[in-house]
C-alpha cells in the first residue's frame, strides 16, 4: 500500500468511526426519549441531587458529574424536560460515543491501521459494560471517554510530536479527575511505558520517542490545567475535614468512612477484618468476563498474538504503538488484583485498564483479517479457504463471539423488564432500575394522608440517600428530602453536608420541629431510633413500589430532633 493509500485509508476509517459513533449516540437518545422502561436509579438520583446544588466537591466524587447533569438540565429546561429522566441521562449517551471514537482513533493510530480503528469502535459498542454506561448516568461513562482520550493525547503527544495534544492530556486527566478520583491511575501506565520506551531507545537505538521541539514548555502547560484542575477538590477537602480522602481510604477497608460502592449502604471500614478469600479473586476476574463479554476473550487474544508476534513487526511505531497499550493499563490490574488480597474489590474497578487492551485486541482482528484475505487470495479454492481459515480461526471466534454477546447483551438491556416475565427469568434484578416513581405516588398518597390527619405540612426521611434522592426527583414538588444514614449507625452522606438537609443544622431542627414524616426505616430496630427523634412512630404496610423485602415504612409524628 502506498503512502497516498495509505493516507486515504485513515481518512475513511476515522470517517467511518465517526458514524458509527454519531448514529449509535442518537439511537440511544431516541430510546432514553421514548423507549426506556427505566426510572433512575440510586445513584443517578443522587448525582441529581448533587446538580441541584453545586458546589467545589463532593463528600465522594468531585464535581465533574453535577456539572455535566446540570448543563444537560438546563439545555432541556428550554423545551421544558428538565424534569425527565433523558436530561439527567443525555450526557452518558454522549459520552459514550466519545468514548466509540477515542477507542477507535487510539487504535488506529497507535497501530498505524486503519481496520483496527473501525475494529475498535465496534468492540466499544458491543462491550456490555459500556453500553450500560451509555444509557445511566453514572460516573463510569464519562470517566471512560476521559481515560480514552487521555491515552489518545498521551500518544500523540510522547510518539507524534503533538503540542496541543499535551493541553488535550492535561483537560483529560483533569476533567476525569473531577468526575472519578481513580483517573489518576492513569499515570503510573503512561510512566511505565516511558521508562519503558527509554530503556528500549538505549539498550535497542531505535525511536520510541517522537516529542516535539519543545514539549518540555507544553509538557509544563499539561501538569499546570491537572493542578488547577485538582484546586477545587483540594480547597473544599481542606474546609470539610479531607472527607474524600478518609471515604476512599475506606474503600480499601484501611480508615475512614467508606460507602462500601456507590450503592451500597454498608460501611467496610466498620466490618470486622476477616482473612484473605481467594473467592475475592476469582469474583474480580469473574467480573471482568461477565461485564466485557466476547471483548475480554478479544483483548486478552490480542495481547498474546502481539507478545508472541512481536519481533514479526516490520512497523517500528506500530510496534511501540502495542508496547504502549499494552503497559498503559497493566498497573491498573496489578492494583485492584492486589486489592482483592485485602478486601473484596468492586467488578468495576479495573474496567478502565481494559480500554487500551481493547485497541490491541482490534489490532489482532484486523491482523487475522488481514492474513486471511491473503491466504485466500494465494489460494481461491474452497479446499484452499478452508484450509487457510484454520491458522486465524481463534481470532475470528473471538471476534464472532462479541458480536453475538453484545447484540444479546445490548438488545437485552434496553428492555430486561419484558425478559423477565418470562419462564425462568424471575431472578433478573430489576427493583433498583424500576417503579421509582411508582414508589413516589405512594409516598405522596400518604404525604397528602398525613397532612390532612394532621393538619401539618409533612416531610420524608431516609435512612438510605439513594431512595431519599429518587423521591426527591420523582415526588411532584421535586422538595428538600432528609437522609438519616449518619443517625442511624450507617455512614455519613452529602446529606449531612448541606445546610438545608443536615440534621444537625439548627436551623433545620427548627424548621421541621413538631412536623409529622413518612419515614423509610425498614426494621423494628430501626424503629425504636426513629423513636428517639419523634414523639410517635407507627409503622405501616410496606409500598407496594419497594422492591426489597422488609423495608418497612412508618409515620412519624412530632419530630424534636435526633439526640
Amino acid at each position: 500500500m502506498t503512502d497516498v493509500d495509505h493516507t486515504q485509508a485513515i481518512s475513511r476509517a476515522v470517517r467511518t468511526i465517526v458514524l458509527i459513533a454519531v448514529v449509535a449516540c442518537l439511537a440511544r437518545l431516541i430510546y432514553l426519549a421514548f423507549l426506556c422502561p427505566y426510572t433512575l436509579i440510586e445513584d443517578e438520583a443522587h448525582y441529581w441531587e448533587w446538580s441541584r446544588r453545586l458546589d467545589w466537591s463532593y463528600y465522594s466524587k468531585g464535581p465533574g458529574i453535577a456539572v455535566l447533569i446540570r448543563a444537560s438540565t438546563e439545555f432541556f429546561h428550554l423545551f421544558g424536560m428538565e424534569k425527565t429522566e433523558l436530561a439527567v441521562r443525555a450526557p452518558a449517551a454522549i459520552f459514550g460515543s466519545v468514548l466509540v471514537i477515542a477507542v477507535g482513533l487510539l487504535a488506529l493510530r497507535t497501530t498505524r491501521n486503519a481496520h483496527a480503528g473501525i475494529i475498535a469502535a465496534v468492540l466499544v459498542l458491543f462491550t456490555p459494560a459500556f453500553q450500560a454506561s451509555a444509557l445511566l448516568m453514572t460516573i463510569d461513562g464519562p470517566f471512560l471517554a476521559c481515560w480514552a482520550l487521555a491515552l489518545l493525547f498521551a500518544w500523540m503527544s510522547l510518539c507524534e510530536k503533538g503540542r496541543w495534544s499535551w493541553i488535550g492530556l492535561g483537560a483529560a486527566i483533569g476533567f476525569g479527575t473531577l468526575i472519578k478520583h481513580t483517573m489518576l491511575l492513569i499515570l503510573p501506565g503512561l510512566a511505565l511505558f516511558a521508562l519503558f520506551a527509554l530503556l528500549r531507545k538505549r539498550n535497542r537505538n531505535t525511536r520510541t520517542f517522537d516529542l516535539a521541539p519543545t514539549w518540555q514548555r507544553w509538557a509544563a502547560s499539561c501538569v499546570t490545567v491537572v493542578l488547577v484542575s485538582f484546586a477545587p477538590m483540594v480547597i473544599w477537602n481542606a474546609q470539610h475535614d479531607w472527607d474524600t480522602l478518609r471515604h476512599l481510604l475506606g474503600h480499601l477497608g484501611s480508615v475512614g468512612e467508606s460507602l462500601g460502592g456507590d450503592i451500597h449502604t454498608t460501611s467496610r471500614s466498620s466490618a470486622p477484618k476477616t482473612a484473605y478469600s481467594p473467592m475475592w479473586t476469582l469474583e474480580l476476574v469473574g467480573m471482568q468476563v461477565a461485564l466485557l463479554g466476547g471483548v475480554f476473550i478479544v483483548a486478552v487474544y490480542g495481547a498474546f498474538t502481539f507478545l508472541r508476534r512481536r519481533n514479526l513487526l516490520s512497523d517500528t511505531l506500530a510496534k511501540t504503538g502495542c508496547w504502549f497499550l499494552l503497559l498503559a493499563g497493566l498497573p491498573v490490574f496489578v492494583l485492584y488484583l492486589g486489592v482483592t488480597f485485602v478486601t473484596r474489590a468492586e467488578g468495576n474497578w479495573p474496567i478502565a485498564g481494559w480500554i487500551s487492551l481493547i485497541a490491541i485486541g482490534a489490532w489482532g482482528v484486523a491482523d487475522a483479517k488481514r492474513k486471511l484475505a491473503q491466504r485466500i487470495s494465494a489460494n481461491a479454492s474452497s479446499h484452499g479457504r478452508m484450509k487457510q481459515w484454520k491458522p486465524e480461526f481463534h481470532r475470528h471466534a473471538a471476534y464472532a463471539i462479541t458480536i453475538v454477546v453484545g447484540i444479546v447483551s445490548g438488545i437485552g438491556m434496553l428492555r430486561l423488564d419484558l425478559i423477565a416475565k418470562l419462564p425462568g427469568m424471575a431472578w433478573i434484578p430489576l427493583g433498583r432500575a424500576m417503579n421509582a416513581d411508582v414508589y413516589a405516588k405512594e409516598v405522596q398518597q400518604a404525604l397528602d394522608e398525613l397532612r390532612t390527619e394532621t393538619g401539618q405540612e409533612p416531610f420524608f426521611l431516609a435512612q438510605h440517600y439513594g431512595r431519599a434522592s429518587q423521591m426527591a426527583f420523582y415526588l411532584p414538588s421535586q422538595p428538600t428530602v432528609y437522609c438519616a444514614s449518619s443517625k442511624m449507625a450507617g455512614r455519613r452522606t452529602q446529606y449531612d453536608l448541606w445546610d438545608e438537609t443536615n440534621l444537625d443544622n439548627p436551623d433545620v431542627i427548627e424548621r421541621l420541629l413538631g412536623r409529622p414524616a413518612i419515614v423509610l426505616g425498614g426494621s423494628p430496630e430501626t424503629q425504636e431510633q426513629y423513636e428517639y427523634a419523634f414523639e410517635i412512630v407507627v409503622p405501616i404496610e410496606q409500598f407496594k413500589g419497594e422492591h426489597k423485602k422488609g423495608r418497612t415504612p412508618f409515620k412519624a409524628y412530632g419530630f424534636h430532633g435526633f439526640r
